[in-house]
């Protein structure tokens, strides 16, 4: 009988046309192939179109395509040419017959139009709009802060990044979830882009962000509660408490060193409540950290949700840069850390932060409404979630909570198991990556955007999950940006908002469609876009809001990551994000909206004619790209001496005066024996700009010597060099392990394999592009901006008064030195570089600076010149750059001639340390002086320095290098001035003492007499 069905069932299939594919679906093979060539130079995203099934009704025809069509992304006009050009292409036995309906995986073909990427300002035509959401009443705001009416105020995104250390049970250790490639691992490297890039440019267009992973790179943590003062090393500090507060049960405590599977801090303790009867009179709650160690500190508040709970509860906090207010709507969010903001803190007991019931001006309702108090923490601290197999002791991952996965630090934030751990604790990699959608959905529970589930009230309205894909293209070519929606969950195709779920698709279209455009004008003008995936994963699919993940690009690929290290390509994109979420709720809601400024560019401070006052200069800049980016005023930041920046002022319209050249300045207020530093940021009605880089100013106490203008010829940031031929391609760090923005939080350390033809075998054996990970978790220190104030410092303590400008201020002004006869040029790590579509930038000596600074030594000015690649720019490359022709040879000769007549030296080694250590007869330097030549938390290193080769008689060594004894420093007596030139960045020399002693000689020099 068996035999029998076998062979029936084997003419059956034999009987079918090949592949089992019906005659019609044959017939229609080629029309597939075709449309799919057109959709690509249409669309510009390769794709394989594939028919499913064909279904004629009377003479009209149903195309049911797979998800294949939806996933080019597509606008009316192109719906418009599909249905057309599949008319047109109809097989010779179907031309009579009309194309009726069109389906993408069940999905009406004409509802997978979205709107095009705009610029105007104004909100497109969408067919998922909605009424725009009250935003009035966030989860936390700036008491009298700025409000961003088309920025994001009022908005809350769930936003995280890839994926995080994690307990294997099966192998009973911690481990990554991805390999180390390309010197950094994808659990590392996309939060390189979300902390220090996309969650600024968010919450200064207004929003409240909130993370399933740690936000706070800070490795200490510093807990006040009225619960348990003592029981973990965590809790330090004072808590003081004034009026009748009612202890109530349900709180945070902080009782254990570590924390296993399933147990909750949040319900381990009490809270305090303010009494009923005592609502008419004053009660405070104050939380005094004792802070362990200078630096930033993220403070997260907690405390309990009621029917009755105030909408404005007013936390100050004082820190170093002075006193911030955050109104909390206690009436969503209780029982979980809630993000306040990152302030500076001084070591001790010298901050605090205070909750009072006296409601903020304008919410006096509010004081007849239920305050309540829990914990406060500061710093995003280390993991301590305690895991374990059955038969095995639970042990701690021993790294910075920033880390782990979500999974850790949402069970440190108080959510139950079943969000933390839908897989009940038996695999914390599956975990980890499924509850972020369902924490959003939890937090989101009784919001007006998930009315119907229980959670914790915070109306969400917008998730966004930043991964970078695996994928690797041989030929060199870029694997590119996808991204990726769900447009039906559990069966249903609406959010439980009751939106359309196909709101995801234009969301994440608009984010993809932003991504690429901004690349391509910036990068790679052929980036390539990737499909607009409709997917099922658990990140896209259980979020309560519209929702998306991204894959920005490959970590696998070398010709990717060629951009992915550079902290530009990460601003732009990141950029690029913020503004498609943007520009996606304009949309959404019919709002107008303006994209925040860019930052401002040609600082100078220098002194007018009141010893009480200075002249602070800038110029907005014009971002080419967002016609609705420009500045409408401008917020100046103060630093006094070694404090923090202040919490900063606007400056009123009518303080600043504007130039013919656009030059805009104000004056400042000074005092002598200080040091006063700034920076600014440009804002319009759509958010604030990142800050500008940071000038000094400072007057000694007694009489000065005379003044020095430091000029800051440092301004790069950017990825190592790398060489790329077809058997052996990588990054150099060796050479140069390129400059991070601020700091980096991605580099794991250096790439040791460069065989292209080694593939991956496992996590542990990556094969090409394979790194060490003796890096991991470690901040590397790049590019602050902030390097006048440590010139700065050694200038005054010699008696020199000193004030500073950047290169393009001083090169733009013919007599920006004015009286000044000594100037102090920064060059740090300047170095001609490949970034974007610019294949010289960085350049150490530009033209213009060339002839500014001949001029001013013409003039009888005296010159300090410091940095890395001094010599070596001059003489060679460090990065591919293009070929050699005539006007670079030219080019480079007057740099020969300008570093020969101006500076006094000629080429030298471009190795000429290795160790980093110097000494000199005659500067007063300690016996141990050296500079960083390795990746470190504390200043930007520099791997190689150049030997300074003196070029004449008029030249002599007055430093070296104690490994190999070549010349590190020269003094230069020429015809009209003299010059001091060191091989290495001074700011980079590890101790102040040594730092001074550098300086001073310069200054001595320039005192002596010829």
């Amino acid at each position: 009988m068996k035999i029998r069905l076998f062979l029936a069932l084997f003419i059956l299939i034999s009987s079918l046309p090949a592949y089992g594919k019906s005659k019609i679906l044959l017939d229609f093979e080629p029309v597939c192939d075709s449309l799919s060539v057109l959709l690509q130079e249409r669309c510009g995203v390769e794709n394989k179109l594939i028919l499913k099934n064909v279904m004629k009704r009377g003479k009209s025809l149903d195309f049911y395509f797979t998800e294949s069509l939806g996933d080019y992304p597509l606008r009316q006009s192109d719906i418009r040419w599909f249905r057309n050009t599949l008319t047109k292409m109809l097989p010779a036995a179907y031309r009579g017959y009309k194309v009726d309906r069109i389906f993408s995986r069940r999905i009406d073909f004409d509802l997978l139009a979205s709107p095009a990427l705009g610029y105007s300002g104004q909100p497109s035509r969408s067919k998922q709009r909605v009424k725009d959401a009250p935003r009035s009443n966030p989860l936390v705001r700036e008491f009298g802060g700025q409000y961003f009416d088309k920025g994001l105020s009022g908005r809350h995104i769930a936003l995280w990044h890839s994926h995080g250390r994690y307990y294997n049970l099966g192998e009973e250790r911690w481990k990554w979830q991805r390999p180390f490639l390309f010197q950094t691992c994808e659990d590392l490297f996309t939060q390189s882009l979300v902390i220090p890039f996309l969650i600024p440019m968010l919450e200064n267009a207004g929003a409240c962000v909130l993370t399933p992973r740690e936000r706070d790179t800070q490795t200490n943590e510093v807990i006040v509660d009225n619960d348990c003062p003592g029981t973990s090393p965590r809790v330090r500090g004072e808590m003081e408490v004034t009026g009748k507060w009612a202890v109530m049960q349900g709180g945070f405590a902080d009782k254990s060193d570590f924390y296993l599977d399933g147990q909750n801090p949040f319900s381990a303790g009490t809270f305090l409540q303010l009494a009923v009867s005592d609502k008419k009179q004053d009660a405070s709650v104050i939380w005094r950290p004792d802070i362990p160690q200078k630096g930033s500190y993220a403070v997260y508040v907690s405390y309990k949700s009621l029917p009755e709970s105030t909408s404005s509860a007013l936390y100050r906090i004082h820190h170093a840069g002075g006193c911030s207010d955050m109104v909390v709507n206690q009436k969503m969010g209780g029982g979980m850390w809630i993000y306040l903001g990152t302030y500076e803190f001084e070591e001790g007991k010298n901050s605090y932060v205070e909750l009072s019931n006296c409601a903020p001006a304008g919410h006096a309702s509010e004081r007849k409404k239920i305050v309540t108090a829990d914990a406060v923490r500061f710093g995003g601290g280390m993991g301590n979630i305690a895991r374990a197999s059955a038969d095995s002791i639970a042990v701690i991952s021993g790294l910075p909570r920033y880390c782990e996965g979500a999974r850790y630090n949402l069970q440190w934030s108080g959510m139950d198991p079943e969000i933390y751990s839908p897989f009940e604790g038996a695999d914390d990699y599956k975990d980890d990556f499924s509850c972020r959608g369902d924490w959003v959905a939890h937090i989101s529970g009784g919001s007006r955007v998930n009315p119907k589930k229980k959670g914790r009230g915070i109306p969400v309205d917008l998730a966004l999950g930043l991964h970078s894909d695996a994928g690797v293209y041989p030929n060199d070519s870029i694997v590119g940006t996808l991204a990726i929606y769900t447009s039906s969950s559990e069966g249903c195709r609406e959010l439980p908002s009751g939106e359309s779920r196909l709101t995801n698709r234009e969301y994440a279209d608009l984010v993809q469609s932003q991504v690429v455009e901004d690349i391509r004008s910036e990068f790679n003008s052929e980036w390539t876009r990737r499909q607009l995936w409709d997917r099922g994963y658990r990140e896209s699919r259980t979020p309560s809001c519209p929702s998306m993940l991204l894959e920005f690009l490959s970590h696998q690929n070398f010709e990717d990551m060629k951009y992915a290290l550079n902290p530009e390509f990460r601003f732009t994109v990141s950029r690029a994000i913020y503004k498609g979420m943007l520009k996606y709720l304009s949309n959404r809601y019919g709002c107008p909206y303006e994209v925040q400024p860019l930052p401002v560019a040609g600082m100078g401070i220098r002194f007018n004619d009141s010893p009480s006052t200075a002249t602070l200069s800038w110029k907005a800049v014009k971002d080419r790209l967002e016609e609705t980016a420009d500045a409408k005023g401008f917020i100046l930041y103060t630093r006094v001496d070694d404090g923090a920046f202040d919490t900063g002022r606007i400056i009123p319209a009518k303080e600043i005066r504007c130039s013919c050249d656009s030059t805009l300045s104000i004056d400042v207020a000074i005092e002598s024996g200080h040091i006063y530093s700034y920076r600014i940021t440009a804002f319009n009605n759509g958010g604030r700009s990142f800050p500008s880089e940071i000038v000094s100013i400072g007057t000694p106490e007694c009489e000065s010597k005379g003044k020095v203008l430091i000029v800051n010829n440092f301004y790069r940031v950017g990825a190592p060099p790398f060489f790329d031929g077809p058997t052996y391609a990588g990054f150099d760090n060796y050479t140069d392990s390129g400059v991070p923005y601020i700091e980096d939080l991605a580099f794991t350390g250096a790439m040791h394999e460069f065989h292209r033809m080694h593939g991956w075998l496992d996590d542990d054996t990556a094969g090409f592009g394979s790194s060490f990970r003796d890096y991991a978790c470690t901040k590397v220190a790049g590019n602050t901006f902030d390097y006048t104030i440590v010139h700065g410092k050694s200038i005054l303590k010699a008696g020199y008064a000193f004030y500073s400008c950047s290169n393009t201020a001083f090169t733009s002004e013919s007599d920006y030195a004015g009286d000044a006869r000594i100037l102090d040029l920064i060059c740090g790590k300047q170095i001609t570089s490949v970034t974007g579509k610019d294949r010289s930038r960085y350049k150490v000596f530009p033209e213009e600076l060339i002839c500014s600074l001949g001029e001013f030594a013409g003039k009888g000015g005296n010159l300090i010149v410091s940095g890395a690649y001094i010599v070596t720019d001059i003489f060679s490359d460090i990065y591919p750059t293009v070929a050699a022709d005539s006007a670079k040879t030219a080019c480079r000769q007057k740099e020969a001639e300008f570093a020969a007549s101006v500076l006094g030296y000629k080429t030298g080694s471009s190795n000429a340390s290795h160790n980093g250590k110097i000494n000199s007869k005659i500067i007063g330097l300690s016996d141990d002086a050296y500079f960083y030549n390795r990746q470190n938390p504390e200043v930007y290193c520099v791997e190689n320095v150049c030997g300074i080769t003196p070029a004449c008689k008029a030249a002599v060594t007055v430093l070296r290098y104690r490994d190999t004894e070549i010349s590190a420093g020269i003094n230069y007596d020429g015809r009209s001035h003299k010059a001091v030139c060191y091989g290495f960045p001074i700011e980079t020399i590890a101790e102040q003492s040594d730092r001074d002693a550098l300086i001073a000689a310069a200054l001595d020099y320039f005192a002596t007499e010829n």
